[in-house]
């Protein structure tokens, strides 16, 4: 039976996985996605509590490309939590997964 913490080895091994297959078909994007992130954090939502999902979308709005695997972006937000430049700030109702909570960010 799996545990918990098995589960979320596996979550963060496959985001990690996402993440440079998104480096080897768009060179840097888990860089670029990162800055586009942290500019999110501050410029747009301006240090409020906010989803991956929406980050993900105004990133792409300034032309990132989508990574081929979503997953990618819960790597760049785990990254830039381990480096702390977020902090987990609750949950909330997420459109990409029909409502289910997902993750909060916000500025450290």
């Amino acid at each position: 039976m799996q545990t918990l913490a098995d589960a979320q080895h596996a979550g963060q091994q496959g985001a990690m996985v996402a993440a440079v297959h998104a480096d080897k078909v768009e060179e840097s994007w888990s860089q670029k996605a990162s800055v586009l992130f942290l500019d999110y954090a501050r410029d747009i939502v301006k240090g409020q509590p906010f989803l991956t999902e929406d980050a993900r979308a105004w990133a792409e709005s300034q032309g990132l490309p989508p990574p081929p695997d979503g997953r990618a972006w819960g790597f760049v937000a785990k990254a830039m939590r381990e480096a702390n430049h977020v902090l987990f700030a609750g949950y909330a109702p997420a459109k990409s997964s029909n409502g289910s909570p997902k993750c909060l960010w916000r500025l450290w």
